[in-house]
């Protein structure tokens, strides 16, 4: 009898012993995440798993841990199993609160603002979940005009590739007008260097010649001794 009670007491200590031990992996754990130590604080809540579903799980404390890590599905597996033992109105909001902050760090606003809104329906008085709905609600928007513009370029992908070639058209166009311009210019323009026809240079010859004659006649004239009789004057 006495043995059957000291074999109870044994096991009693050494339950002692591993609970124990579990609660200080724990604490060494929570110290790692608090020190922003994520991986093993990660490592250790996972070491701890099983043993943990009896002290009502550590479901959170590793979805906190892989967000902080940025592994945010597995962050969104954890956040669910823990919603599913949640005991409170209160729990609840905060954990689609943080389950809407998984799918917005994804990229998947439209799974964000639903999680937002039963949050907010669950906690009504949460300004920081509704900070973060609108932010989703803007980013969603911007997300589907951002599909839209994707959307008309691959239905149209020759679009931009046409108004280059008619902006490069258009450009040699006008260079092509402004060399016409510039020829017509000067065409119209006298050059410095050309000659005179010899139509016209006959022409100059017969005037000047005309002018020396004038010339001359005019100072036989009025030298004296001489006749003023111009009859047999010639014009040179």
């Amino acid at each position: 009898m006495n043995k059957f009670y000291f074999v109870l007491l044994i096991g009693f200590f050494n339950q002692i012993g591993l609970a124990q031990r579990w609660v200080d992996s724990i604490d060494v754990a929570n110290r790692a995440y608090k020190n922003k130590d994520y991986r093993t604080a990660d490592r250790i809540y996972n070491s701890q798993y099983k043993k943990a579903k009896t002290k009502g799980g550590i479901d959170e404390e590793l979805a906190q841990s892989n967000y902080r890590q940025r592994n945010f599905n597995r962050a969104l597996h954890y956040y669910k199993k823990k919603l599913g033992g949640a005991k409170s109105n209160t729990e609840r909001a905060r954990i689609q609160r943080n389950i809407g902050n998984s799918l917005f760090e994804k990229g998947n606003y439209k799974g964000a603002i639903d999680a937002y809104k039963k949050s907010i329906r669950l906690n009504p008085n949460d300004d920081e979940t509704r900070y973060n709905l609108s932010q989703a609600i803007r980013q969603n928007q911007s997300q589907k005009n951002q599909q839209q513009k994707n959307k008309k370029k691959q239905n149209n992908p020759n679009k931009s590739k046409n108004n280059n070639q008619n902006q490069q058209k258009n450009q040699n166009q006008q260079n092509q007008k402004n060399k016409q311009s510039n020829n017509k210019s000067n065409q119209n323009k006298p050059s410095s260097g050309s000659k005179l026809p010899k139509k016209e240079v006959d022409r100059k010859l017969d005037q000047l010649a005309k002018k020396e004659g004038e010339t001359r006649r005019k100072l036989n004239k009025n030298k004296p001794g001489k006749s003023t009789d111009n009859s047999n004057d010639k014009d040179w």
